[in-house]
């Protein structure tokens, strides 16, 4: 029996600021699971993302920077105070967030005390295009 689970891309039911939090699940879901498709897709292709002043323009670029460098390791990112701005009708908004992570090496996620691990804590501002 697997125990990967498929997890869909799109939610049909979300609200518009639903959405827009779901951008920011949807990239930290991606990292954790692995799962590349479900990354990719919180992003644009002319996304930027800025990790203390290291500045990475484009998707692909970005992806390369973050997801295949992370989605490596056995990881955990939790996310909380999660607020989205977002106007009535508009096709832009914000999500601002704090998050925990915690980073291990391969297979060592479950090793219990004995397992070196990376833990970050970050706030993010996130900048969102409707679809």
């Amino acid at each position: 029996m697997s125990t990967t689970m498929t997890l869909p891309i799109s939610l049909p039911s979300l609200t518009p600021c639903e959405a827009l939090a779901d951008v920011v699940h949807r990239a930290v879901t991606g990292i954790d699971t692995p799962n590349k498709p479900l990354f990719v897709s919180a992003f644009t292709p002319d996304a930027v993302f800025d990790v203390a002043g290291t500045v990475v323009e484009g998707r692909d670029a970005v992806t390369a920077y973050v997801y295949d460098r992370i989605a490596q390791l056995d990881t955990t990112h939790l996310f909380t105070n999660l607020r989205v701005s977002l106007e009535n009708g508009a096709a832009t908004g914000t999500v601002t967030a704090m998050a925990l992570g915690q980073h291990f090496r391969v297979g060592e996620g479950n090793a219990g005390g004995s397992a070196r691990q990376f833990m970050t804590g970050v706030l993010y501002y996130v900048d969102c295009v409707r679809g």
